[in-house]
């Protein structure tokens, strides 16, 4: 049996490309592909950050530009039209801060960079002081590049009717 996780990965990605005949097929190469790629970077755990690194995010900042794209240059429809509702009605940007770090960002942030100091350290720089200026500069870039997203993505996944 085909694990779920994997039958809604490919339903949500691949059934609406598929006739119904063939998504049985699609579902198997999908699923094929992505225990082989799992394989392949449980074989080689210390090269796991190098691969999220250097291949995985760039891919997936890649494929979030052609998708955000396409959603904001041909929009299904207006946002205007749909009210707020909810607590978003009263403060929605408290609310969507709030909610937005319900999903641990800000704790991931705090393990990340631990993660950026290490790197700053081995690209040669030693001295506290710069060590702190170059992670506070990098946090900074870090923090307008996501909001930068979350604010296309938001934007893109209005209801546009």
């Amino acid at each position: 049996a085909i694990p779920r996780c994997a039958t809604v990965s490919c339903t949500v990605g691949v059934q609406r490309m598929l006739p119904g005949t063939e998504q049985n097929v699609g579902l198997f190469l999908f699923s094929l592909f992505f225990f082989a790629a799992v394989l392949v970077l449980s074989l080689r755990p210390g090269q796991i950050l190098t691969w999220v690194g250097k291949i995985l995010n760039p891919l997936f900042l890649c494929f979030l530009a052609v998708l955000l794209l396409r959603a904001l240059t041909a929009p299904l429809g207006d946002p205007a039209q749909f009210a707020p509702e909810g607590a978003y009605t009263s403060g929605a940007f408290a609310t969507g801060l709030l909610e937005g770090y319900n999903t641990m960002d800000a704790l991931a942030g705090l393990a990340f960079g631990i993660i950026v100091v290490g790197v700053i350290r081995d690209l040669g720089v030693q001295d506290p002081g710069a060590v702190a200026r170059n992670t506070v500069r990098a946090g900074l870039l870090s923090s307008l590049l996501m909001a930068l997203i979350y604010v296309l993505v938001a934007t893109a996944g209005a209801p546009w009717g």
